[in-house]
Order: C-alpha cells, then structure tokens, then sequence
C-alpha cells in the first residue's frame, strides 16, 4: 500500500484523491468497482409511472369502456352515461385521491419491507501523520441484519394493511360523489333549456297580448292602463327568458368544466327511466347499510384505530434481532473475518413514553367508533330524506299529468270556439299560456324525479357509472 502515499511521486496517469493519491492500476479497480455497484443499483430506482397510474384507474375503470373516449362531435346527442364516462376519465379530483390510494399501498410495501433482512457493504480508509511518521490503513466489509421477532413490526403491517383498504373505499365513493354532481348538473342544463323553450313561447303571447290591446285602445274598448299592464307583462316575460337564457349558459359552461371539455353545444339526450313502484324505505336503509362505501371505510378506519392500540401496547414486548457481518479487507490483517450476533432487547423505561403512545391510541379508537356511529345515524337521515324527496315527486307527476290534460283540453276547447268565432284569439293565446306552463311545470318534476332516484340511489351505496344504462 506503499504507492498509495502521498510522499511519493505521482505516476503518470494516477489521480489524487483529497491527501491520498492513487495509482493508475487500483484506480481503474475503484471505478470498476464503482461502475458495477451503480449498474447494480438503477434498476431498483427506475419507476414505471404508467403502471403505478394504472393501479388506481384500474378501480375507477371497472364499468368503464376499454379505449379512451374523445369529446363527442357537435352534431351528437350528449347523454349521461357518456357524460359521466367522460367525467370519470377526466376529473382531477378522482386522480388526485387515486395518487392518496397509490401512497397508502406504497406504506403498505414500507411496512413489508420490515421483515425482509437488509444487506449493506462498507468501505474505510484511515490515514494518520505523527510527525515524519504517517500511517494508513483500509478495511471493507459487508453485513446484514433481520428482525427474529418484534410486534411493533407486525403491527404496522397490519395497520397499513387496513388504512389501504379504507383508502379504496374512499376512492370509491368519491367517484359516486362526482358522478351524481355530473348527474345533477346534466339534469340542471335540460330543466333550464326547457324553461327557455316555454318563455320563448309565452313571450310570444305577451307581445301578441300587446298588440291585441293596442288594437283594441285605438277603437276605444280598451283602457290605457290595460295597455300599459300588458307591456309590462310582455317587458317581464323578456327579462325572464334573458335570465332563463343565462342559466342554461352557465349550466352548459359547468357541465363543460366537470367533463373537461372545452364547451358542451351538443343537445343532450335522456333516456332514463326511475321505476314507478319504489321498494319501502326500510329496504333501501338496508341497502345502504350494506353498500355505502363511506360506512365500510368507517368500520375500517375502527379497525386500522384498534390495530394502533395494539401497536402501542406491543411496545412493551421485547424484540430479538440477528446481525451478520463478513470482514473482505484489512490492511492490518489478523481478526475475525466474521461475525454473528444475536440480540434481545427489552424495554424497562422510558419516560412513560409508551403509556402516552398507549393513551393516544385509544383515544384515537374511541373517535373513530364515534365517527361511525354518527355516519350510521346520518346515513339514515339521507336514506329517509331522499326517498321523501323521492316519493313526493313521484306523486306530484301524477296531478300534474291530469294538470297538463286539463289544459290541453282547454286549449282546444279555445282554439275550437275562435274557429266559429265565439272567443277572440288572446283567448286562444291565453289557453296556450295555461298549457305550456302545466307542461314546464310536468318536464321539471319529471327532471327532478330523476336526480332524487339519482340521489336515493347514491345515499344507498348503488350509484355507478353503469346505472344510466340500467334505468333506460
């Protein structure tokens, strides 16, 4: 080791390393030695970011159609199942809670990781001067080490195990959260173009009201302040039509921004179909007992709590572990080139720090069954609520529709009289009002039958980016 000294000549070739200069020959070794620990090591460290994306969109996909959906032409009917095939493929939130899922299965290999034995290579140089005297020595070695037995180990395996699976139950039921918000805003859109439909109709009877009473001033059988009423009716009725006309913007603007599209000019389509005989109430309870997702993730949440407990507690126990170490180098020769040892630890103080990690946990325990039992009472508050909602509507659609055949019947009744010249047109108009808005009032109940069947179904845990084409 003589030439590897700082006191001598440097080779041609060689490389001075801080102090300590190195001759061409053990140079090269070094960096072949270098070169095949970093070939050894970047294979490990590459990631594959399509595969650890298509851990999370596997879930969310499920129902999905296999290729990628593009933005429907401008001729083609939108409907909602496409609506929310498009939502599902492109909103950001249901991504940004997959990248949670993916982080608490990587915890979940961390957590594995801690039964695996764990190998480690080192490498020392020591050089040290006394006067003219300078000494140096070089050692390397490699070791390893297992855990033979510890609790806390097993503990947080199970612990991660459990908080993975809360974190998919949370994926999931924030998908059924926005594909009910595309849901409702779809039917918000339709309930808006419909309402611009018949103000357009009805402005139409204003101003035809206005220029029947202006006819009938002039002759003198009508009053200017009947005038003046039938041209603030018509002014009202614009002004309405110009805000309904807003509204229908804005909720094609929303749908737009929740499909991730750049507009939305295409008609919608609707084809879906609530039943008309709903189940009892307690049954759809029982459904979502059994199938809200928010419910399991909470029973779930209990048990990751509970194996914190356990965590805690393990704490006392004693842990074993085994470490092996393997001398390859030594300048100074002589030792043993390897070692075995075997170690117990147990903990016998610490400053209480574990009774307060004990504390802790169970208070974390006992918020989290409180937490349930709170979601369990307000999952029966959204059941009961929802299938009043539901219900009512239901009702209301029958009056209306003998509503809406009573005015169709006056209408006609209208348009025969002022054919044998028995009422005058504003008559017939003032039918034709009469009908257009029993029929806005029916199209709107109707839409709004179809998000509070909606509505119900996703407070029962049973809305899915399949349930258009199963109620069509």
């Amino acid at each position: 080791m003589s030439d590897l000294l700082g006191s001598k000549p440097l080779p041609e070739g060689g490389v001075g390393v801080g102090c300590v200069r190195l001759a061409p020959n053990r140079y090269r070794a070094l960096q072949c030695a270098a070169l095949a620990s970093l070939v050894a090591v970047l294979p490990s460290c590459a990631v594959n970011q399509e595969k650890e994306v298509a851990t999370y969109r596997a879930l969310l996909d499920q129902d999905a159609p296999a290729e990628r959906l593009s933005a429907p032409a401008t001729s083609e009917p939108l409907t909602l199942q496409r609506a929310l095939y498009l939502a599902n493929q492109n909103d950001e939130q249901l991504s940004i809670r997959g990248e949670s899922y993916l982080q608490s299965l990587i915890s979940r290999a961390r957590a594995a990781a801690g039964f695996l034995p764990s190998f480690s290579a080192s490498g020392s140089h020591n050089l040290s001067v006394n006067g003219s005297e300078s000494r140096n020595s070089t050692s390397a070695s490699v070791g390893g080490s297992i855990q033979i037995f510890n609790l806390r180990t097993i503990r947080n395996y199970e612990q991660a195990t459990a908080a993975a699976e809360v974190s998919r139950l949370d994926l999931l039921d924030l998908q059924q959260t926005v594909l009910l918000g595309v849901a409702n805003n779809f039917y918000q859109v339709l309930r808006a173009e419909e309402s611009v439909r018949v103000l357009e109709n009805s402005l139409k009877l204003r101003t035809e009201q206005v220029r029947d009473v202006q006819a009938r001033t002039t002759l003198g059988i009508a009053r200017p302040l009947d005038l003046a009423q039938a041209q603030a009716d018509e002014s009202s009725t614009r002004v309405a039509l110009l805000q309904a006309e807003s509204n229908a913007r804005q909720a094609r603007t929303t749908l737009a921004f929740l499909l991730d599209l750049d507009y939305v000019d295409n008609p919608l389509a609707d084809a879906l179909t609530p039943p008309s005989d709903p189940r009892p109430v307690i049954e759809y309870e029982q459904d979502a007992v059994d199938n809200r997702l928010d419910l399991a993730a909470a029973r779930q949440s209990v048990e990751v709590a509970s194996i914190s407990v356990k965590g805690a507690y393990a704490q006392y126990y004693p842990s074993a572990n085994l470490n092996m170490s393997f001398l390859l180098y030594s300048t100074a020769g002589g030792g043993n080139p390897w070692s075995l040892t075997a170690s117990l630890l147990q903990p016998i103080f610490n400053a209480g720090l574990t009774h307060q990690d004990v504390r802790d946990a169970l208070s974390g325990l006992r918020q989290a069954v409180m937490q349930q039992d709170r979601l369990a009472r307000q999952i029966h508050e959204d059941v009961t609520l929802a299938y009043e909602d539901f219900i009512t509507s239901t009702t209301k659609l029958q009056e209306l529709v003998i509503s809406v055949n009573a005015a169709q019947r006056a209408y006609d009744l209208a348009v025969g009289q002022y054919r044998v010249g028995n009422a005058s047109n504003l008559d017939q108009l003032t039918a034709q009002d009469q009908l257009l808005s029993a029929q806005l009032q029916l199209a709107n109940e109707r839409f709004n039958q179809k998000v509070f069947y909606l509505n119900l179904l996703r407070v029962t845990g049973q809305f899915g980016l399949s349930t258009p084409a199963q109620l069509q």
